[in-house]
């Protein structure tokens, strides 16, 4: 188990390091990594996004309002505090959460809607129930907002089974 947290800590950590690619790499014709439309095979970093990617880490961005179904990385893009709660349980907690649906009235956060249903309402639901995650002392959670490195690391160890 200390392999897996420390390869997944490795890994996240080279993940929130990316810079952009410029228009020039992705127009240069060069395979695609994986999945990945806007990183490149050649890009150090593919190995790692393969290995998430396959463990269900990171699923990228698929925007069905573009034509083209690619799928995103998105590496110059910041994470929000849904995206790291769902990337801390991906990577610790062997549990799908992606068929669950979760309505905003059973998670206890008054800055969700009550009837509404987002993707990442499942793992912080789980989160809540387990008690890793009890929002801030307002009541929110606000899963929006972008996190520091501090506040990732803080998340992520959480979930760590090497607390």
């Amino acid at each position: 188990m200390q392999i897996k947290y420390l390869s997944a800590l490795l890994i996240i950590s080279n993940l929130l390091s990316f810079s952009p690619l410029t228009n020039a790499q992705v127009a240069s014709g060069t395979e695609i990594c994986g999945v990945f439309a806007d990183v490149m095979a050649d890009d150090w970093r593919c190995p790692a996004l393969l290995y998430s990617y396959e463990r269900n880490i990171f699923q990228g961005y698929n925007l069905e309002t573009w034509a083209s179904g690619d799928v995103f990385f998105k590496p110059d893009t910041t994470i929000n505090r849904a995206e790291v709660l769902k990337v801390a349980l991906a990577t610790f907690i062997n549990q799908d959460f992606s068929n669950q649906t979760v309505y905003g009235y059973e998670l206890g956060f008054n800055d969700v809607m009550p009837d509404d249903s987002q993707w990442w309402f499942p793992y912080l639901k789980y989160a809540r129930e387990n008690g890793m995650i009890q929002g801030y002392p307002d009541g929110t959670f606000k899963a929006t907002q972008d996190v520091t490195r501090t506040e990732f690391l803080k998340m992520f160890l959480y979930f760590s089974p090497h607390k």
